[in-house]
């Protein structure tokens, strides 16, 4: 069953593109397969918070985390793959490994930074998970790696002909409003301009090391998943799957309550029948079944969808 694109926006920006020959691993004899790098939060988080001092708030590594399709938990926080393996798939990469989970001969092909709970600033959730500058400080030692693997020229033309995947930016603004839920503590459009202002000194960072191919998810409209219905007490959207506004794993009113698994502060939870039903597999998170479609979309979406390139023209290029 088809779902409502309004549930989940994604867009693709492309700064700029120059194409070079990449001599490290071909598709068919035709042409070069670029390296994807994905940076940002829980959404795109493969399992990189199972390696840093956090809190469970902010980890996914029990079950019934990875039932559907890894049978055992990674630290997705998902039943299954996320929007970044389903990319990886289509593009015939392996899946991105996390960060700290590889050895340095497997960074040819990508590196998975992300880290659930971040943000594009450094004051949200610090000190318990991976901020985007952070996340750059890795990416820059990936570099380093790189270069001394394959040299100045080849590890150039990797890096500019990757594709760099980004979602982030929820956190920010869900931070500051769930500490003070009745008044949000700073100016909207002074905090958006700060947010903006480091999340493009990222950008800025990876373009000046090669990078050309951007993809960056907008933010999903808050209040909309169950966490934040429970949060608000209050419905809205449609999404097509049979079951849009209430989660397949958690407690409380639309199983909002982030307790699946029940390793976290509220140990009580249920967990649905048929998770392909659902939207949502625990109160923020899409299950591996709206991944894949969402993935579908970035993959092969039109521009009313996806603007101004869809994902596989990138990995073509």
């Amino acid at each position: 069953m088809a779902f409502s694109a309004n549930l989940f926006h994604v867009c693709c920006l492309i700064f700029f593109a120059f194409f070079f020959t990449n001599p490290i691993k071909c598709v068919d004899g035709e042409g070069p397969l670029p390296a994807l790098f994905v940076f940002g939060d829980s959404i795109l988080d493969v399992g990189n918070n199972n390696y840093i001092n956090t809190t469970t708030q902010f980890q996914a590594n029990w079950s019934p985390y990875g039932e559907t399709f890894f049978k055992s938990p990674t630290g997705r926080p998902c039943d299954g793959r996320l929007i970044s393996d389903f990319i990886a798939e289509f593009a015939n990469l392996s899946l991105i490994p996390a960060f700290f989970e590889i050895g340095t001969d497997k960074f040819l092909h990508g590196v998975n930074f992300a880290s659930s709970g971040s943000g594009c600033l450094v004051e949200t959730n610090r000190g318990i998970v991976i901020d985007l500058q952070t996340q750059l400080t890795h990416f820059n030692e990936v570099v380093e790696l790189l270069v001394n693997k394959l040299g100045s020229q080849q590890s150039q033309q990797l890096l500019t002909d990757a594709v760099y995947m980004f979602s982030t930016g929820s956190n920010d603004y869900a931070f500051p409003y769930l500490t003070n839920p009745k008044k949000f503590p700073f100016p909207k459009e002074q905090f958006s301009e700060m947010v903006l202002g480091n999340f493009t000194a990222i950008l800025q960072a990876i373009y000046n090391k090669g990078g050309r191919k951007f993809i960056i998810f907008t933010l999903p409209p808050e209040g909309c998943s169950p966490g934040g219905r429970a949060f608000n007490a209050q419905i809205g959207g449609k999404s097509g799957f049979n079951v849009s506004i209430e989660a397949c794993c958690g407690t409380g009113a639309f199983k909002g309550i982030n307790s699946c698994g029940g390793k976290r502060q509220v140990k009580d939870y249920e967990l649905c029948k048929n998770v392909t039903d659902y939207v949502f597999f625990d109160a923020s998170h899409p299950t591996e079944t709206a991944n894949q479609q969402f993935a579908q979309l970035l993959w092969n979406g039109t521009t009313d969808v996806i603007a101004p390139h869809n994902l596989k023209s990138f990995f073509q290029l």
